[in-house]
């Protein structure tokens, strides 16, 4: 598994794992209810890092699973995040999908990339 998705890849199933960069959070594995808490605090932590910048991408092309509650929390944090720009990228359009589906439009600072 790791020759084809890379040194990144996650063999557990049920786990989330994050790395910041300079105004960056990736986020490897999966985003449900047994990581919810790490998911949560991996986005708190780059808004915080990014507070300067008032700029943060989400990068979530290396996840394989998203849940409801993730993707309702991810919205909230956006919303909440005034004076930030909060950019998530997808690598397919399913994901965005769902975040459309729970009202992504409505949320100002939020910029839905598709990533095919």
């Amino acid at each position: 598994m790791q020759q084809i998705h890379g040194s990144s890849a996650l063999s557990q199933h049920g786990v989330l794992r994050a790395v910041h960069g300079d105004g960056v959070v990736r986020l490897f594995g999966e985003a449900g209810g047994a990581t919810r808490g790490q998911f949560v605090t991996a986005l708190e932590s780059g808004l915080a890092r990014s507070r300067a910048s008032r700029c943060l991408l989400v990068d979530l092309t290396q996840l394989h699973f998203v849940d409801v509650g993730c993707a309702c929390d991810l919205l909230l944090l956006a919303q909440r995040a005034t004076g930030h720009e909060l950019t998530a990228v997808y690598y397919d359009v399913y994901r965005a999908r769902l975040l459309r589906m729970l009202g992504a439009q409505t949320v100002r600072q939020l910029v839905l990339i598709e990533w095919s």
